[in-house]
């Protein structure tokens, strides 16, 4: 906020004043010299995320957060802040074939450390939150949501576009659909459904998702770029036939008594944009049902 750049590098810290640079190094009281993240917090302070744990900077001092108080692990790669204030420190360690670490929620009075015994994805996770409230955390294997009070992990069999992928990158579009970048394609979700578009069809996803005032869409690919102009409206949908004890055909409205034990609607969307069995219907019987299925 003060106009100042700041560089993170692998023998410390660099301020640019516009002028001239200033240089931070552990004789300052930096923690470490290999800084991987740098983060502005809403009161002003700075944080540096290294790999032997975080350092805030007031503007006159350095402060040191490690496992000793409470960090998940001392390699931090991901700094966030939500809309409360708290600030949440992803981190990953590996070793004995396996991710380590968590993520670490800082109130401005103590560390709180997630872990995978808690539901949260481990392996260099980072945060977003969405429009909602609802924390987002990105990670090897999958997709974990938190709540404020619980974490619920979402994969594959969700139709995530990750198995034992990455995800690159959150975004929360104008509509309020979030969005994820993984090393296997790119997954949309609406609230209630995740669809995914894996990568192929000649490209293949591996930048970072941009959001024109338009309203399209712009991703980087290997070797080419790519637009994507989401639909105005939704494919339609034409009611096949209603079933009770016998076929009605395609009716308009039809009544039943409440006692009929059996009720079945077919319906069919069209649409030319969407693949073959990738289109995804939600319904319910307003009055009967809160919940579409």
């Amino acid at each position: 906020r003060s106009g100042n750049v700041w560089f993170g590098t692998s023998e410390g810290l660099s301020r640019f004043d516009g002028e001239s640079f200033v240089t931070f190094t552990a004789e300052d009281g930096l923690v470490s010299k290999e800084v991987y993240v740098i983060k502005e917090d809403s009161a002003g302070h700075l944080w540096f995320g290294t790999n032997r744990g975080i350092s805030r900077y007031d503007g006159e001092s350095f402060a040191t957060f490690t496992t000793e108080d409470g960090l998940a692990s001392n390699e931090v790669h991901s700094i966030s802040e939500d809309s409360a204030g708290h600030l949440w420190f992803s981190t990953s360690s590996w070793g004995s074939g396996t991710w380590r670490g968590g993520v670490s929620r800082y109130d401005g009075q103590e560390l709180v450390t997630f872990t995978a015994e808690d539901g949260v994805v481990t392996g260099r996770t980072f945060a977003h939150e969405d429009g909602s409230g609802h924390l987002w955390f990105g990670g090897r294997g999958g997709l974990s949501r938190y709540d404020g009070e619980s974490f619920t992990t979402f994969t594959s069999e969700d139709d995530l576009a990750t198995a034992a992928a990455y995800i690159y990158d959150i975004v929360e579009d104008q509509a309020g659909i979030l969005w994820f970048l993984t090393s296997l394609g790119l997954t949309r979700f609406d609230g209630v459904v995740f669809q995914s578009r894996l990568n192929g069809d000649g490209f293949t996803f591996s930048g970072p998702i941009h959001q024109a005032a338009n309203g399209d869409f712009w991703f980087g690919a290997e070797e080419c770029l790519v637009r994507y102009r989401p639909p105005q409206s939704d494919p339609p949908i034409h009611i096949t036939d209603v079933v009770s004890a016998r076929r009605h055909g395609p009716v308009a409205e039809l009544r039943l008594p409440s006692t009929a034990p059996l009720l079945a609607i077919e319906f069919q969307g069209i649409s030319f944009t969407t693949r073959p069995g990738q289109l995804v219907y939600l319904y319910r019987l307003q009055g009967l049902e809160e919940e579409w299925q």
